[in-house]
C-alpha cells in the first residue's frame, strides 16, 4: 500500500507545536488547503479532512483513522477513505 510520511523540524517548543497541530478548528489558518477537519485526533479516532487542491473549486472530504497518537511527539493518520 503507498504511504506518504513528512517529517519537518519547526523551531518552536514541542508543546506550542502541538497544541497548533491538534486545534483542529484553527488548521485553515496555517494550512489553507486543509479547509476543515471534523473531529479530534485522539488515538484511534475517525477524522473527516475537507481538503481542496490548488487548481480545483470543489474540495474532496477523506475520512481517516487516527493510527498514532503520541502527545507532543507523534501524529499519523490511515486512509483516506473517500468520503
Amino acid at each position: 500500500m503507498p504511504s506518504v510520511e513528512n517529517t519537518l523540524h519547526i523551531p518552536a517548543p514541542r508543546d506550542l507545536v502541538w497544541r497548533v497541530l491538534v486545534e483542529t478548528v484553527r488548521y485553515r489558518e496555517w494550512n489553507p488547503r486543509l479547509l476543515q477537519v471534523d473531529g479530534t485526533f485522539a488515538a484511534a479516532a475517525v477524522v473527516t479532512l475537507h481538503y481542496t487542491r490548488e487548481h480545483r473549486l470543489l474540495p474532496h472530504r477523506f475520512v481517516v483513522t487516527v493510527s498514532a497518537f503520541d502527545v507532543e511527539r507523534e501524529l499519523a493518520w490511515s486512509g483516506p477513505k473517500n468520503a
